[in-house]
């Protein structure tokens, strides 16, 4: 009779959550569960305050932009769909893209 290939932490929880687990395995497990966040302010003689905040959660891709002004804001919605494109020709398409002005 042949012999399986399945161990037993297979069985019992899968990779990463045996007593065995490397310490790369379980923190491939928490990163599933875990936000990956990010962010930027920087500041444009022309356009102003420009804020972006990126969170990668479950494989879901969020961006939040806030600019100093109303004027910057709409310049950056206008062009909002060439950052949605220029994302999923990347191979991570955006979930939501959020633009607003700072005292919205």
């Amino acid at each position: 009779m042949p012999r399986s290939n399945h161990s037993s932490r297979r069985r019992h929880g899968g990779p990463g959550s045996g007593p065995r687990a490397s310490k790369w395995q379980r923190g491939a497990a928490q990163e599933s569960e875990t936000p990956w966040r990010s962010g930027v302010r920087l500041n444009f003689p022309l356009l102003g305050q420009i804020e972006a905040k990126v969170v990668l959660h479950a494989g879901q891709l969020h961006i939040q932009v806030e600019a100093g002004d109303g004027d910057t804001s709409q310049l950056l919605r206008q062009h909002a769909e060439r950052l949605t494109r220029a994302m999923e020709a990347a191979g991570l398409p955006l979930s939501s893209l959020t633009i607003r002005t700072s005292h919205e």
